[in-house]
């Protein structure tokens, strides 16, 4: 089919302009190239924040480092989700790239109002079509078309996409000109595809081999005459061994996966002091309202950093999810919650109640609005980010300046 330009870009990251005047800002990638073949810096076009790793060098990066592990297949920097007037099932996807090409690492596309119906948002999900490294590329205008999986049964239709970019190595600003969309046509009312049910029904299966520890003594193994052969002799060794073998899974989706091994693992990885900060930003598709319960649950007391950026997608955390989590950390120290929906005044206040010992706050680019009234308690604050944030100033000002 022929292709179709977004109609409007939804949420995103941050940007260098202000959506007001419309320099620099997000909504320049709506609608139809407008500098095509014009390579150049120009204030039509979307760009984001920051670029190359100058905010890497920052003081205040050196003195609070980044929270937790971060898998090496997550690098997203910047996002934006652009929605499209129409749904297809993509076939193409086309960035128009007016300056310093080359940081896209991931599209993903959702399935919210084509296969999952809309009164259902919080059941919809991003699937990544596809991922690449970034790269600096030649100075001239380009479209970055990147090779997408064919049509097929497991085909997801749809008319949101969400670009994820890793602008670390740019020699300057990246900027879009605009995007394009093709596909084959879906109409509504179609059925879901089979592949859909069973993603949304899938359990997660895991095992691990049997022979990890064959090396242990016999006399070790006749200890045992009755040995779990899913445990693989685990249970024989020290507690302590154990924890130092788990521990070097960073991935907290490797952890969560061995905790689903048998009943000796789960134990020790939901023990509170396993983990004492967790970077949850890379599984923002996926992590719920009732895992962040789970994790404020099971970690409360020993858990002093938490970075929640970018989760909450489509409603999966509402401010409720996100105030009941908050209120069983006491012992939080630094808290980001960068481009988060369910950050608001309710949740402010539960913060400010409930982690009394915060010292870093992060609320980069939280599109809803709030009041920092709400924060005088957090006197150990010496940390806050409110940047290109919707809050009432008349009122949070004096605030802010307070703390």
């Amino acid at each position: 089919s022929s292709g179709i330009n977004a109609e409007y870009g939804s949420r995103y990251s941050s940007e260098y302009g202000t959506a007001t005047c419309g320099t620099y800002s997000a909504s320049n990638i709506v609608g139809r190239p407008g500098r095509l073949n014009d390579y150049g810096d120009h204030t039509s076009s979307l760009v984001f924040r920051t670029y190359g790793r100058y905010w890497s060098i920052l003081p205040y990066t050196r003195d609070y480092k980044p929270i937790g592990y971060q898998p090496k297949w997550f690098q997203s920097t910047d996002f934006i989700e652009i929605e499209f007037k129409e749904a297809v099932y993509p076939t193409t996807i086309s960035l128009y790239e007016t300056f310093c090409p080359g940081g896209l690492v991931r599209i993903l596309i959702s399935d919210y109002e084509t296969e999952i119906p809309k009164e259902t948002q919080f059941l919809a999900r991003w699937k990544v079509i596809w991922k690449g490294n970034a790269k600096v590329k030649e100075h001239e205008y380009g479209i970055f078309s990147p090779k997408l999986p064919k049509h097929g049964k497991r085909s997801i239709a749809t008319k949101r996409l969400r670009l994820e970019f890793d602008d670390r190595y740019s020699e300057y600003y990246h900027e879009l000109d605009a995007v394009e969309l093709i596909g084959h046509p879906w109409s509504k009312g179609k059925k879901a595809s089979e592949y859909l049910k069973q993603r949304i029904m899938k359990n997660v299966k895991v095992s691990i081999p049997t022979k990890m520890l064959e090396n242990l003594t016999i006399e070790d193994k006749q200890v045992h005459t009755v040995v779990d052969p899913v445990k693989a002799y685990f249970d024989i060794l020290p507690l302590e061994i154990v924890r130092m073998i788990l521990n070097n899974l960073k991935d907290l989706a490797d952890i969560t996966q061995a905790g689903l091994v048998c009943s000796h693992f789960h134990e020790i990885t939901a023990d509170e002091s396993f983990f004492t900060e967790l970077n949850l930003k890379p599984f923002y598709t996926t992590f719920k309202g009732n895992d962040l319960h789970y994790i404020s649950n099971t970690y409360s007391f020993n858990l002093s950093k938490l970075d929640l950026s970018w989760t909450g997608v489509d409603g999966i955390i509402t401010t409720n999810d996100a105030v009941i989590g908050v209120q069983n950390l006491p012992n939080l120290t630094q808290l980001k919650c960068r481009n988060c929906d369910f950050v608001n005044t309710p949740f402010l206040a539960a913060v400010a109640t409930s982690c009394k010992k915060l010292k870093v706050l992060d609320l980069f680019h939280c599109p809803t609005n709030f009041d920092l009234c709400s924060l005088e308690p957090l006197v150990k604050l010496e940390y806050l980010d409110i940047s290109q944030c919707r809050m009432n100033y008349k009122t949070s000002l004096p605030t802010a300046l307070s703390l």
